[in-house]
């Protein structure tokens, strides 16, 4: 069986397609339960809106996670350390589940998991294109 060079991120694709689908799974449950088939506002009033919240988590997601396994795909198949790399992947991972689980989900939606889970991501992504271009330095001649 032929083994690409990915496939530390390969792996580690599945906790973050689960968490995905998960994600996607409770905003179904939020529009079924708002009757709200379009949009990301229910029409519920006062407090904090279901749906608005599950289609935050979900959108958040979706803006960092490909990035951050793009990241990795590219830092791997320049040779990355994968023990190294599958944890930075296990980070990142538990990062964004703690910005929807600690922090958007929380009450009010201010919990601490936002600022960890946010700050937290930005640093990931920015030092795993620091790791990138490292990586790639002999082909820049450093």
């Amino acid at each position: 069986m032929l083994i690409l060079p990915t496939a530390t991120t390969a792996a580690m694709s599945l906790p973050f397609a689960a968490y995905l689908l998960t994600l996607s799974h409770r905003v179904i449950r939020a529009r079924k339960s708002t009757n709200t088939l379009i949009g990301e506002h229910s029409s519920a009033t006062g407090g904090t809106d279901p749906l608005y919240i599950a289609v935050r988590a979900h959108q958040n997601y979706l803006e960092t996670v490909p990035t951050g396994l793009l990241l990795a795909l590219l830092a791997e198949l320049n040779g990355a350390n994968r023990r190294v790399l599958a944890y930075a992947l296990a980070g990142l991972w538990v990062l964004r589940v703690v910005n929807v689980e600690a922090g958007l989900r929380a009450e009010g939606t201010t919990g601490v998991g936002r600022k960890i889970g946010y700050y937290g991501t930005h640093t990931w992504i920015g030092a795993m294109a620091a790791w990138c271009v490292h990586l790639t330095r002999d082909y820049w001649g450093y």
